[in-house]
C-alpha cells in the first residue's frame, strides 16, 4: 500500500514497501507533502496534549495554529535533511559492501526518512510533556513498543536505501543505538560532575 499524504502513518504497517518506492521513485514531493501532513496531524494532537493535560493555556487563533504547523513542517524538514545527511555520509564513508565503500544516497536517505523522522520528533515531545504529568505503567509499554518498532523501521530503511541485508541493518541500527546512549550517558554523566563540583 502505498500515499502521498498517509506513508507517514502506513510506513507502521507496510515499510518495506513504502521504502523500496521511496527510493525507487526519488521524488522528493511525495515525502514532503507527507511531512506537511503529519506536521498538520502531529501538531494538532501535540496541541491537543498540551492542553489537556499540562497548566499551559492554549488559546491560538486559526492563523497561529497554521504558523504552529508550518513551523513544525520546517523544523522536520530541517531536521530529516540534517540527519539523512549525517546518516549518509557516515555510512558511504565508513561501511564496506563486497570490500567497496557503499554508494551514497542522500535523496533516497532523505525520502526515506521523510516517514520516520515525524514519529521519533513526536514520541520525543509526547516523552517530555507525560513526563510532567506523571509516569504511568501502560505508557511507557507503549512507549517501548513504539521505539522498537521505528527501530525495525530504520533498519528497513537502511535495507532498501543502501541494498543491504536486513540482518546488516538490524546490527548497524543497533551500534548507532548503542553509541547514542553510551554518548548520551557520559554527556549526562559529566553535566552532573560539573554541577556537582560548582
Amino acid at each position: 500500500m502505498n500515499s502521498k499524504f498517509f506513508n507517514g502513518i502506513l510506513v507502521l504497517l507496510f515499510p518495506d514497501r513504502i521504502f523500496k518506492q521511496a527510493v525507487k521513485d526519488e521524488d522528493g514531493l511525495k515525502p514532503l507533502t507527507s511531512l506537511l501532513f503529519a506536521s498538520f496531524l502531529f501538531s494538532t494532537i501535540g496541541m491537543f496534549v498540551l492542553k489537556k493535560f499540562t497548566y499551559f493555556k492554549l488559546s491560538l487563533s486559526v492563523p497561529q495554529i497554521f504558523l504552529v504547523i508550518f513551523i513544525v513542517f520546517f523544523v522536520a524538514v530541517f531536521v530529516t535533511a540534517a540527519i539523512s545527511g549525517l546518516f549518509n555520509w557516515v555510512y558511504s564513508m565508513t561501511i564496506l559492501l563486497k570490500k567497496k565503500k557503499i554508494k551514497s544516497d542522500f535523496l533516497g536517505n532523505f525520502c526515506t526518512h521523510a516517514y520516520t523522522v515525524p514519529l521519533w520528533m513526536f514520541l520525543i515531545f509526547m516523552h517530555i510533556v507525560l513526563e510532567r504529568v506523571g509516569g504511568n505503567i501502560w505508557l511507557i509499554i507503549v512507549s517501548v513498543s513504539v521505539i522498537i518498532r521505528l527501530l525495525d523501521l530504520e533498519a528497513r530503511l537502511v535495507k532498501a536505501v543502501y541494498k543491504m541485508r536486513l540482518i546488516q541493518g538490524y546490527l548497524l541500527v543497533f551500534l548507532q543505538t548503542l553509541l547514542l546512549f553510551l554518548g548520551s550517558t557520559l554527556g549526562y554523566a559529566i553535566t552532573r560532575l560539573i554541577s556537582m563540583n560548582r
